[in-house]
């Protein structure tokens, strides 16, 4: 049988964690093991508990989710957190995924947005809504992308590093911007000169360093 994602939640307004902690409870693959109505209570309680992820809210009284955020990266680096919040701007969310955080979702998302997300970063390690990733993406071009007056990536080459960070394979990206298995391998091997990398962990671990995505 395969081993349920165990989940702590960390939300300080009780009616809204007593209905995540119900919504998530349906789905089979997943264990509430612990909730927490701040940041410091959420500490304590990783100090016995062992979760796979951690749904954490940024605004908490007592420690923020961002001061939590902090502490699990230096003490917990196994847990992977995912935020939920109120803000749906880039600011907040290259924040977060700078402090890393392997995930971010608003909180009118639907119930299966969570799902996804829970289950793809079990799975693969990050989620980003797509619409956010290519925003965060787009907004990278210019800020970090730009060379006496020429962008660093070309905009297929920003196509192709997407698809690649969401863990996608060469022929499933060649299928899905309707291009040739050879020209994707091209664009990879541009994209792994341009960012000095050799694989895909550590392509992923230059858009978490420069804030492309997670």
């Amino acid at each position: 049988m395969e081993p349920k994602i165990k989940i702590v939640l960390a939300e300080d307004k009780a009616l809204m964690r007593k209905s995540l902690i119900a919504l998530l409870k349906e789905y089979p693959k997943f264990e509430i093991i612990g909730e927490a109505s701040n940041g410091r209570d959420l500490l304590n309680l990783l100090k016995d508990l062992e979760p796979d992820i951690v749904l954490l809210d940024i605004e908490m009284p007592v420690m923020n989710g961002i001061e939590a955020m902090k502490v699990i990266r230096i003490r917990f680096p196994e847990i992977k957190v995912i935020v939920l919040s109120i803000h749906n701007d880039l600011t907040h969310i290259r924040n977060s995924l700078a402090l890393g955080a392997r995930g971010y979702l608003v909180k009118d998302c639907l119930p299966e947005q969570l799902e996804k997300a829970i289950l793809d970063i079990s799975n693969k390690g990050f989620y980003l809504e797509e619409t956010v990733s290519k925003d965060l993406l787009h907004d990278t071009a210019y800020s970090l992308g730009k060379k006496n007056g020429k962008q660093t990536f070309s905009s297929r080459e920003m196509e192709v590093l997407k698809e690649l960070c969401s863990g996608k394979t060469e022929k499933e990206i060649a299928m899905v911007l309707n291009i040739s298995h050879h020209t994707v391998h091209f664009h990879r091997m541009n994209i792994y000169t341009k960012t000095n990398t050799h694989n895909l962990a550590g392509l992923l671990n230059y858009a978490k360093l420069n804030i492309l995505l997670l």
